[in-house]
């Protein structure tokens, strides 16, 4: 019974003590990693690294500009995001040397460029060829809209969903668009099959980390790092790689 009351007392003074991280989500689906009702695997890997008891997460759910620009006014504490240096002002991710580190990524994912079928569109990795007068789409808050804007490009990034730029051009508003491969995949399959296709050479491998606002990871360094460090570790089990594997 006393072993059983000191480990009750300890669960509760251990719960008492976590961090509690405010994170928000992008609230339309990014499959496979982010979704509406928690179940993506970017989220259950960050459960699972939390499994401790050093770190709660408290989950909100925004449209990702608005993640974006709560981060960086401090109105939320993390998000899941790329690393962009226009983000470096307010947001942290682990970082080797002036790089960020992608052996603490919660995924690195493809974006690739679609066009519409048998179009003039061509990208070999450094440069565009054959785009039309139409801009190419990329979603709100994403960091391919900068990156494409270094290149010259014309870009659209008024849509809240890659199912929304693929729409845009499939009725030819644009001239291409950058999007998740698996999640434009899906839509593709769906909706727009002959009708749009993927060039063969990605447009950019995108490492997603957990982003943490720069006060709040001032404030609290050690156990974000040691949560940061879990990811990691996590990551590579056995048991997350079978979960991988069985997503669906």
């Amino acid at each position: 019974m006393l072993r059983l009351l000191t480990a009750s007392l300890c669960l509760i003074a251990c719960n008492a003590s976590a961090l509690t991280v405010r994170l928000c989500t992008f609230d339309r689906p990014f499959a496979p990693y982010t979704m509406p009702d928690g179940s993506g695997q970017a989220q259950e890997l960050l459960r699972r690294a939390a499994k401790g008891g050093d770190i709660k997460i408290e989950n909100t759910f925004a449209p990702r500009a608005r993640c974006l620009a709560q981060l960086e006014h401090g109105e939320t504490d993390a998000l899941i995001a790329a690393y962009a240096p226009e983000r470096v002002g307010y947001g942290v991710i682990p970082m080797q040397g002036a790089q960020p580190d992608d052996s603490y990524a919660l995924a690195i994912t493809r974006f690739m460029v679609y066009r519409r079928s048998g179009s003039a569109v061509q990208w070999n990795g450094k440069q565009f060829k054959g785009l039309g007068p139409q801009p190419v789409g990329v979603q709100a808050g994403f960091i391919h809209g900068p990156l494409l804007r270094k290149l010259g490009v014309a870009v659209d990034d008024g849509a809240k969903s890659a199912d929304q730029n693929l729409s845009k051009l499939a009725f030819d508003r644009l001239s291409a668009a950058i999007a998740q491969e698996a999640e434009a995949g899906f839509y593709i399959s769906q909706a727009y099959k002959g009708r749009i296709e993927a060039l063969p050479t990605p447009f950019h491998l995108t490492p997603l980390f957990l982003m943490v606002n720069r006060s709040f990871y001032n404030r609290n360094r050690a156990a974000i790092d040691a949560y940061w460090q879990a990811i990691r570790t996590t990551r590579q089990t056995p048991e997350y790689q079978t979960y991988l594997r069985q997503w669906r």
